[in-house]
């Protein structure tokens, strides 16, 4: 995976984890500035493997719905296939043991950060 994939799978899966119906279902809302632990501290091995694992799932679910929006013209039709595709991200996410928000932090610290890109990125090789 190069570079510019990871970054348009992390800018997608960050827009989508923290559109306003997200905010709606959770009271604190995933789209507010990141307050955790990710945003703050060196992200260690395990955290970066559950972030890897979770990027990889959710650029699985963003190219199915990807490919099932093409041609949607009906516009509740499109909007309730991005809730559904927004709705399996965030359990893809959550069961890889990292939060929505740390992983929206994470993602966030990448275009800033060449280590955890790169640790990121030898992680989805392996996988």
């Amino acid at each position: 995976m190069t570079f510019n994939q990871i970054a348009a799978t992390t800018l997608f899966s960050a827009l989508l984890l923290s559109a306003p119906a997200a905010m709606a279902q959770d009271p604190q809302g995933y789209g507010q500035p990141p307050q955790s632990a990710a945003a703050a501290q060196p992200a260690d091995d395990a955290t970066v493997t559950s972030f890897a694992e979770a990027m990889g799932e959710v650029q699985v679910i963003q190219q199915k719905f990807s490919e099932q929006l093409q041609g949607v013209e009906d516009n509740d039709k499109a909007r309730e296939l991005q809730m559904k595709a927004q709705e399996e991200m965030v359990t893809a996410v959550e069961a890889s043991g990292i939060s929505v928000q740390d992983y929206n932090a994470l993602a966030s610290r990448m275009d800033q950060d060449p280590a955890l890109r790169e640790k990121v990125e030898k992680k989805l090789q392996s996988m």
